[in-house]
């Protein structure tokens, strides 16, 4: 009889049990992803172009993405820029999307030819002042060339046919010019341009610096510089490089310039995009200088700490505010880490106040953590790298930011049986 109750209680517990487990509601997501406040997906590859696509007034800005899709975004006053869409006209070319606004049929629509890893594709405006565009021809290339080709366009000579300047990966501009005007078809001329030779990984565009109706052409460089050509007279076919480093610009690898006066004060603004993400915005110190000033260095909005970045977030001096950490790879052989603090407490806006935190040296991968881990009231740094190497900082005094190397032999034991007793 007790054996029969035992069962009985047995089953009815796990009736209970069972019962239990379906009423209960599964717990709900708490975390959804908020693209605000300078946080969100960042840009990989960036190239860009300009115009203004629905005759608002408005200079829209477009950035090709290394993923192959294109980042739209539209001027709002002067020099400030807001994020429309990270995926324009649903278009995606696969990967490194290169794109040139240009009107290349003279039908009163906007063309957007796009350079992708190693095609040339032709899409065209829907409509008068529409956001959408519709693919024309998958590649205008009329032969197979290089990868990562990137394509400038400009009636170089003025005999109303457009040229094409192709960079690639082999670091040589490739020349096509317009079969007929207002045609969507190319016919190579040179397959090496004014036998000039960029380097690798090269990105032209043109534009005119000085005003002069002479074409300048700037090249961005794998190094992160800019080449500078200038056509020898207006119509000429003919350049002459003056520089392998303009203005003394140098992001951190793969330069992407795009100059275009985007306020319309006559002083050409130049965009430079790297090759680990963010945009830059340089200005002109005055109509046809050849120096320019930094004004942005984060266009699109968003905290783009590139592809290789590791970062930790904690208040280091105990003032309320928290302070962050970046491990951002340069490509340098020399990057350090940086050191953002909040604006105010509770704020999801930083400001960075130290590009090379303690001296640290980092490189590709690298990942921080911090933590009073032993109890001693002194904030411990970690610092790992690729190689598997973990590298511990102590906090030299509480609340300080002077941190110090303090590694000894076997940090970490990861055994996987507990020390017994």
């Amino acid at each position: 009889m007790k054996l029969q109750n035992c069962c009985l209680r047995w089953f009815l517990g796990l009736i209970i049990m069972v019962a239990l487990i379906i009423l209960t509601p599964l717990q709900a997501q708490n975390y959804i992803e908020v693209n605000v406040y300078d946080w969100g997906l960042a840009l990989d590859q960036g190239f860009s172009t300009f115009g203004d696509i629905d005759n608002d007034g408005y200079v829209d800005m477009l950035v090709g993405n290394g993923s192959g899709t294109i980042w739209h975004l539209e001027q709002t006053t002067g020099d400030e820029f807001v994020l429309i869409t990270r995926n324009f006209s649903d278009i995606d070319v696969g990967s490194e999307a290169m794109p040139v606004l240009v009107n290349l049929d003279n039908d009163g629509l906007l063309d957007l030819i796009i350079g992708s890893n190693s095609e040339i594709k032709w899409y065209e405006q829907q409509g008068v002042e529409s956001e959408t565009f519709i693919l024309v021809e998958s590649n205008i290339l009329p032969r197979q060339v290089g990868a990562h080709v990137c394509p400038a366009i400009a009636d170089i000579d003025n005999n109303g046919l457009l040229d094409m300047l192709v960079g690639e990966s082999l670091g040589t501009l490739i020349h096509f010019e317009q079969d007929s005007a207002n045609g969507g078809t190319f016919t190579e001329v040179d397959d090496f341009w004014m036998e000039w030779d960029g380097g690798t990984y090269i990105h032209p565009s043109f534009t005119d610096l000085e005003n002069d109706g002479k074409l300048d052409l700037l090249v961005g460089r794998m190094n992160g510089r800019i080449y500078h050509l200038v056509q020898d007279d207006v119509s000429s076919q003919t350049f002459t490089q003056v520089t392998d480093y303009f203005a003394f610009i140098e992001v951190d690898e793969a330069a992407r310039p795009c100059g275009y006066d985007t306020d319309g004060n006559e002083v050409l603004d130049l965009f430079v995009a790297d090759w680990y993400g963010g945009l830059i915005h340089y200005e002109q110190t005055y109509s046809g200088s050849s120096e320019y000033t930094m004004i942005e260095d984060e266009v699109l909005g968003v905290r783009d700490f590139g592809a290789k970045a590791g970062f930790t977030i904690e208040d280091i001096d105990g003032d309320g505010l928290l302070d962050m950490l970046v491990a951002e790879y340069s490509g340098e052989s020399e990057s350090y880490i940086l050191r953002f603090e909040q604006d105010e407490e509770g704020s999801l806006l930083f400001t960075r106040v130290d590009e090379s935190f303690n001296e640290i040296l980092i490189g590709q991968y690298t990942r921080l953590t911090i933590y009073d881990i032993n109890g001693n009231g002194l904030m411990d740094l970690f610092v790992s790298d690729v190689f598997g190497e973990t590298i511990r900082y102590e906090q030299e005094t509480i609340n300080s930011y002077t941190f110090i190397g303090t590694n000894t032999n076997n940090l970490f034991n990861f055994s996987k049986e507990k020390n017994k007793r």
